[in-house]
């Protein structure tokens, strides 16, 4: 599937569709996100640990209005440390 048609189900798919094109980047991982702390460092780590050069992808987070504030809070302390990685808020 696209990252253009998943963007359909969620509000913010001009914004994403933005990032995706205003990039250089070659690949574009779309993980939706509602409170899946528990999952999603070893989720972003993994990715990040690829073969591919780090600036041929991103990593877009769609989170999906998590109630947990220490998830987010996790995934915005990555995104300081992976300049690739981006948390949207749906």
């Amino acid at each position: 599937m696209s990252g253009w048609g998943f963007c359909c189900f969620i509000d913010n798919c001009s914004l994403i569709y933005q990032l995706i094109m205003n990039t250089q980047v070659k690949l574009s991982f779309v993980i939706p996100f509602y409170n899946g702390g528990k999952y999603i460092r070893e989720c972003i780590e993994s990715l990040y640990l690829q073969d591919i050069p780090k600036n041929d992808y991103e990593v877009l987070i769609v989170d999906d209005c998590s109630s947990n504030v220490d998830d987010i809070s996790l995934i915005q302390a990555l995104e300081a440390f992976y300049p690739t990685l981006h948390i949207i808020h749906n």
